[in-house]
């Protein structure tokens, strides 16, 4: 792992570290997450990271990341960080989900495409998945790295299937996945909201899968 002289020039002049952040933290435990991300961008281009290695780092990162969100007033929260679309999220789940599109499937994957069906990272997204903890910043590792897994077992996709926030990109990821046992419940989907924006996700979906059940 880089010393602090090279951590220091790597944060400097990496826009990439920069990425992660937001207002709802404190100065100090922006550079916190920052400091961590920049080690862990370093560790990847430098192949200095196990996949074992990379998922545990990761998920303790987003452990102390929601816990400095869970400290953070509930009129605060309500006040700034509610949006229609979403509703009320943590700031720790802005940082989750950038860690999971950019971080993960940007850097690590493409660095290393056969780790996406080791085992330990297929148990590491499903963990991140079926934590509430982590909030809207599931999103990335529902639709995006849990197909890259090739792997749908051991999550129950109900819930998702029930929250109309998760709907769409669950449904996404299971077409992805090739998983067809939903199509009723994608059904329902689209008869509770027709202007989906994975509506046409969803159409193909159950138009694959409805004969099936």
């Amino acid at each position: 792992m880089m010393n602090n002289q090279e951590l220091g020039s790597y944060s400097v002049t990496s826009i990439d570290v920069l990425f992660y952040g937001n207002m709802g933290f404190s100065f100090e435990q922006n550079r916190h997450i920052r400091t961590k991300i920049a080690r862990y961008l370093y560790a990847v281009d430098n192949d200095q990271f196990t996949v074992e290695e990379f998922c545990s780092a990761v998920f303790e990162l987003m452990e102390e990341m929601c816990a400095m969100s869970f400290k953070i007033s509930e009129a605060t929260l309500t006040e700034r960080y509610s949006r229609p679309w979403i509703g009320k999220q943590s700031p720790a789940a802005k940082v989750t989900a950038n860690i999971g599109s950019h971080l993960i499937q940007t850097r690590f994957l493409k660095r290393n495409p056969e780790a996406a069906e080791s085992p330990v990272f297929c148990e590491f997204v499903r963990k991140v998945i079926l934590d509430p903890r982590f909030g809207t910043g599931r999103l990335p590792f529902i639709e995006n790295l849990l197909p890259m897994t090739k792997n749908s077992e051991g999550i129950d996709f109900i819930p998702f299937l029930e929250d109309d926030l998760y709907a769409g990109p669950t449904i996404s990821a299971l077409l992805k996945l090739k998983d067809g046992r939903f199509a009723k419940e994608a059904e329902k989907v689209l008869k509770t909201n027709p202007k989906n924006p994975f509506r046409r996700q969803i159409k193909r979906y159950i138009r694959l899968y409805k004969e099936n059940e």
